[in-house]
Formats: structure tokens, C-alpha cells, sequence
């Protein structure tokens, strides 16, 4: 009987237990891009896997992720529509708002100032760290006319209350003055009107 050297053995448990760990490891990834509206979210921050998994403080009540749409008529007679996507993953959140006349699936620039914290007359996306009470954020990643990005609408159903899509956007702190890059983001939602 030929005995194989020990060292052959050894090679190949290890590979076989490095196959198993990326097997493993792959488990956690992106969601698959949907358009049923799953409730799925994820995307990557600075390369690293990021999905809502709810807020930090157990008092807050929040789901990990919601989508809701909100018509606006100003006193001069001009509406608009928005849509705000908001998701948490302890004390950071990721805030996506669109805001058009018409809502459609279309592609949008993330290219004009905004504030985490309330209503914003443009398209923005945002990454923030939050303190204990919200809008007390330690920072604020947000897209401007240096720092953009876009949210492409691939479904917006009124009927069935779904929207999905993806997004991508470099955010600034102006506070820190660094960026953050959020990137390959996918959402398949239903939202409140």
C-alpha cells in the first residue's frame, strides 16, 4: 500500500477548509436585485458590506429599512413629489430622497446640496453616523455638485406600492472634510404613500 506524504494530506485538508470558509463567507452578501418587493437593501461603504439590520438604541422602533412617497404643493402652486428611503444599521443610516413633479422609474442625479435632517427641495444621498437623539448626527456624508452620485428607479408601482432600484454615491463631510463612497447599492421595497 503507497502512504502519501503528510504534507499532501495537510494541503489539501487546508484547501478544503478554505473552500468551505468562502462558502461561508459569501452567505452575507448583496441582495439579489428584485423587483417584487421583498424588502431587501444593501449596498457597500467604502468597499465593506453594509444591510440594514435596525437601530442601535431599543427603545427605537424603527424598521431596518422603509420607503415612503409624500406629495408636496407649495403656496405658489408648484407640487412636487418626493421619495425618502431611509435605512439603519446601529447608529448609522443611509438616506436616499428624490424628489420630482412626476415620480417615474428613471434615473436620477445625486448632485445637488442637501442636510440629512428634513425636507430638501433636491435629489441627495446621504450616510450619517447618528448620535443618541435623531438629526444630532456626528457626521454627515452628503452628496453635492463635487460629490454625486444617482438612484436608478427600475420599478415604481403605485398600484402595488413597490419601488426598486440602485444607487451609488460618493458623500462629503464638510465637518471632517473626507468622503465616503457608497456603491453597487440595490433596493426592492414597498413604500407608504
Amino acid at each position: 500500500m503507497t502512504r502519501f506524504p503528510t504534507d499532501f494530506w495537510m494541503r489539501r485538508h487546508c484547501i478544503g477548509l478554505l473552500c468551505l470558509g468562502l462558502a461561508f463567507a459569501s452567505c452575507e452578501d448583496l441582495p439579489e436585485p428584485t423587483t417584487t418587493g421583498k424588502q431587501t437593501f444593501g449596498c457597500r461603504v467604502n468597499g465593506k458590506l453594509w444591510r440594514p439590520k435596525g437601530r442601535s438604541t431599543p427603545s427605537d422602533n424603527r424598521a431596518p429599512v422603509s420607503a415612503y412617497t409624500l406629495y408636496n404643493t407649495s403656496g405658489s402652486g408648484i407640487s412636487s413629489n418626493y421619495l425618502f428611503i431611509t435605512a439603519y444599521f446601529g447608529d448609522q443610516a443611509i438616506k436616499l430622497s428624490v424628489n420630482q413633479p412626476k415620480l417615474t422609474a428613471a434615473t436620477f442625479p445625486l448632485d445637488k446640496p442637501a442636510t440629512f435632517c428634513g425636507f430638501s427641495p433636491n435629489a441627495f444621498g446621504a450616510f450619517a453616523t447618528e448620535g443618541v437623539m435623531v438629526c444630532q448626527n456626528k457626521s454627515e456624508f452628503i452628496t453635492d455638485n463635487l460629490h454625486t452620485g444617482e438612484i436608478v428607479i427600475t420599478r415604481l408601482d403605485p398600484v402595488a406600492k413597490i419601488v426598486s432600484g440602485r444607487f451609488s454615491f460618493v458623500g462629503y463631510d464638510p465637518k471632517t472634510r473626507q468622503t465616503i463612497e457608497v456603491k453597487d447599492g440595490r433596493f426592492d421595497l414597498n413604500y407608504r404613500p
